[in-house]
């Protein structure tokens, strides 16, 4: 009986030091589902189907590239990306690093945003392939992106493929 009744006090202190579940924050969900939108647009994009990657961007979605030059509507960065496909690439490889969430609830930022840093590899139609560290950051909203950026470091795309970087000459060479 002794053994009993110390048993059973074990077991009610046990289930009193036992904390309660934490309730699951519910920005959990939606990063997830944010990534996965992003995951599937960027699979879309690299295997060449680009009506599915347009089926993750809004109508009003704008790019952001790594130059002023770059940045275009949706309509004009799937063409862009379209004409690479058919005309120099002949194929792109996604090695994906690591992917971060991040919500802003007010400022310039406002939204819900992804971030996936990567090694992309190309293989050109006509020139050598390239390995470059690729970054983008997503904003997406309702399931679907409404703005993107790019960065990546074109002067080792360029000397990668045989260019050679020269400086101008010096002032002071004169």
């Amino acid at each position: 009986m002794k053994n009993a009744l110390f048993s059973l006090a074990m077991i009610f202190m046990m289930a009193a030091c036992t904390p309660p579940e934490a309730p699951e924050d519910p920005m959990i969900a939606v990063h997830e589902a944010n990534t996965q939108t992003v995951y599937d647009y960027i699979a879309a994009m690299t295997t060449g189907d680009v009506n599915a990657a347009a089926s993750f961007l809004t109508d009003d979605y704008y790019y952001y590239g790594p130059n002023i030059a770059d940045s275009a509507s949706k309509v004009d960065h799937l063409s862009r990306w379209k004409g690479n496909l058919d005309s120099l690439f002949t194929k792109v490889t996604y090695s994906r690093i690591a992917t971060i969430t991040q919500s802003y609830e007010e400022g310039r930022l406002q939204g819900d945003w992804v971030a996936d840093w990567s090694v992309m590899s190309i293989d050109y139609q006509n020139a050598p392939s390239v390995s470059f560290n690729f970054h983008a950051v997503y904003r997406v909203e309702e399931g679907k992106i409404t703005r993107s950026t790019s960065f990546f470091n074109q002067a080792d795309i360029l000397t990668q493929q045989g260019w050679q970087m020269t400086p101008p000459p010096s002032e002071d060479a004169e």
